[in-house]
C-alpha cells in the first residue's frame, strides 16, 4: 500500500490505529471524493461487481516483490504482515475497472470465474496471468516490473495483481515502510517521528 507521509503518520499514531477502507472513509465524511476524479467516481460499480455485498469493507493493495509499490499513490510504500492478513485476503487479476473493460463485464453482471484466488494461491494467479512474459532471457531484476508494471502518473493504467483485505488494518499489520527523505524541514521532522513510531510498533523502515 502506498501512502502519503501525512496519511502514514496518522495511521501509526496510538489514537488512530485503524486504517479503514476507502468507501468507509468516504461514508464517514473523513474523505471527499472529487467530482473530476473518474477513478473515485466509477470504482463503486467496478468493485461491487467483483465483490458484491462486501466491497465497502475491503482495503486495496497490490502484490509487489521489491517493496516499492505504486509511488504515484504515495511515496511511502507499506508492506503488510502476511501472517496478519492471510485469513481475510484474496487476490484479483487486475484493477476491477480495467478488468471490466477488457472482458466486457457490465454493472450487474457476474464476474467471470478464474481471475481470483485465495491468499495462499496468489503465486498461482500471478503465474497464470504473467507466464507469457517470463522467457529464458528474463533477468532476475526484471521480475518486480513484470508483477507490477507502473504506468504514467494519473493514467490509472498500472498493471498489477490486486489484493483485497477484508476489514480495517491495524497499524500492527505494518511490517516495513520504504520511503524518501523529505526535502522540507517540517516533513523531515514528521518522517523522523513516524520512524520512531514504526520502531515502537515492531516494524522496520528504510530511506531511499
Amino acid at each position: 500500500m502506498n501512502r502519503s507521509l501525512g496519511a502514514l503518520d496518522n495511521w501509526v499514531q496510538e489514537a488512530t490505529p485503524l486504517f479503514v477502507a476507502f468507501h468507509k472513509h468516504v461514508r464517514s465524511g473523513a474523505r471527499v471524493v472529487l467530482s473530476d476524479d473518474q477513478w473515485d467516481e466509477l470504482r463503486i460499480a467496478a468493485e461491487s461487481t467483483v465483490n458484491p455485498f462486501y466491497f465497502e469493507d475491503l482495503n486495496i493493495s497490490a502484490l509487489a516483490i521489491d517493496g516499492i509499490g505504486m509511488p504515484h499513490y504515495g511515496p511511502y510504500s507499506v508492506t503488510l504482515k502476511s501472517s496478519l492478513i492471510q485469513a481475510r485476503s484474496s487476490v484479483f487479476e487486475e484493477n476491477p475497472f480495467l478488468f471490466h473493460r477488457r472482458h466486457f463485464v457490465m454493472a450487474g453482471d457476474k464476474c467471470p470465474p478464474g481471475y481470483r484466488a485465495e491468499w495462499s494461491r496468489r503465486s498461482d494467479l500471478a503465474v497464470a496471468k504473467l507466464h507469457a512474459k517470463v522467457t529464458k532471457d528474463i533477468a532476475l531484476h526484471q521480475f518486480p516490473g513484470i508483477l507490477l508494471e507502473i504506468a504514467s502518473a494519473g493514467t490509472g493504467n498500472d498493471d498489477f495483481v490486486e489484493v483485497h483485505t477484508y476489514g480495517p488494518l491495524h497499524h500492527l499489520t505494518i511490517e516495513h515502510v520504504r520511503g524518501p527523505k523529505p526535502k522540507d524541514r517540517y516533513d523531515r521532522a514528521l518522517w523522523k517521528k513516524v520512524q520512531k513510531r514504526l520502531t515502537k510498533l515492531g516494524a522496520t523502515w528504510d530511506e531511499v
